[in-house]
């Protein structure tokens, strides 16, 4: 840790700028997290909506989908869903519908969703938009 926090220290000075991720940051080590190191804090959430609609009309492309399925109320009911979920989600409503030799439709997903919890919980994003965004 030490010797992270000294080169970590000396990244100013030689014009690097240093951007870290986590969705664990309450694990961070305090003096990493210190003004003069890591001095913005950013909270990104688990995509809108819009993005998951996105999303899933990304993943599904070149799938066989039911013609009436409809991806901005199956997105609407994803929230707390990450990226990475829905990809998920995807794949497994895809497994269940070749698995009944049809399209993947809103039952593929609800199938495929009783299995597949979102990553993100209520509590965790209130934890998450209680970190001090700091900086301009």
């Amino acid at each position: 840790m030490n010797e992270f926090l000294v080169q970590l220290n000396g990244c100013s000075g030689k014009n690097i700028l240093v951007i870290a991720a986590t969705n664990q940051p309450e694990r961070i080590d305090p003096a990493v997290r210190r003004a003069g190191r890591l001095d913005k804090h950013i909270y990104v959430g688990p995509p809108d909506a819009e993005a998951r609609k996105e999303m899933l009309a990304l993943h599904l492309e070149g799938r066989p989908v039911a013609p009436d399925l409809d991806l901005s109320s199956l997105a609407a009911d994803l929230e707390y869903y990450s990226a990475s979920d829905l990809r998920f989600l995807v794949d497994q409503a895809a497994r269940r519908a070749l698995a009944d030799d049809a399209n993947i439709t809103l039952d593929s997903f609800h199938t495929a969703r009783s299995g597949i919890t979102p990553s993100v919980r209520p509590e965790d994003e209130g934890m998450y938009r209680s970190i001090v965004q700091r900086g301009s």
